[in-house]
């Protein structure tokens, strides 16, 4: 690359960055930082018009912050008054190299989904009315392979997606963040996953479960 070449890119990268920093200056001066929360909130509903269609079944009343990823999200429904995080990922997977499936991922009513959730299926993952995810949390019905002899040999990238089960989140679950559930599991109602677990079993109704793996902490009982 010539030295002109290379001293024009970085005068222009300059140039770009000065101006960004003049723009947030002036408007700090002229918008509080309360308008920009709006102008968010706004952006984000006209994201959420323009993607809802892209869903199987979109309720009315959710909202999706800007910007999540999709696939497959003509397997996906979502309830009445959702709320899903910025950078989150909705995965239903049809297909994945020359294999494929039939997914099913069904949100229910008044759930809230914290911002970077990750949520993936080949299988069939369910979560109830008025479940709480926290962020960056995981909930995935499938991995890269079996773990035998012939699918190691593969490249992970390159292995068949296998499903031991699907996930089924029952009413009133809060899943802390960073927690991780795990494919063949349930949830059952009322229940709470501490942060950072790793749930790989079933979860009776009405517990406090944490740890890697997840074990029961506490019943509620009263």
């Amino acid at each position: 690359m010539s030295y002109i070449k290379l001293f024009t890119m970085k005068l222009m990268k300059w140039f770009f960055e000065v101006n960004v920093l003049l723009i947030g200056l002036i408007g700090r001066i002229i918008f509080p930082f309360k308008f920009s929360l709006f102008f968010q909130f706004f952006f984000s509903k006209i994201y959420t018009n323009w993607i809802a269609s892209q869903f199987l079944e979109f309720g009315r009343g959710s909202y999706v912050k800007f910007r999540i990823n999709l696939v497959g999200e003509n397997c996906i429904k979502v309830g009445e008054n959702v709320k899903i995080g910025k950078r989150s990922t909705l995965s239903a997977w049809e297909k994945h190299g020359n294999y494929e499936y039939s997914p099913e991922v069904k949100i229910g009513n008044n759930v809230e989904i914290g911002d970077d959730a990750h949520i993936s299926s080949s299988n069939k993952i369910v979560i109830g009315d008025n479940v709480l995810i926290g962020k960056n949390v995981t909930i995935i019905d499938n991995s890269h392979g079996k773990t035998d002899l012939e699918s190691l040999k593969l490249p992970p990238s390159k292995r068949r997606i296998y499903s031991s089960g699907p996930i089924f989140i029952e009413r009133n679950v809060w899943i802390g963040d960073k927690a991780t559930i795990l494919a063949n599991v349930t949830i059952g109602e009322n229940s709470i996953i501490g942060a950072n677990a790793v749930v790989t079993h079933d979860i009776p109704p009405n517990c406090i479960v944490g740890g890697v793996p997840a074990k029961i902490i506490k019943y509620i009982n009263k």
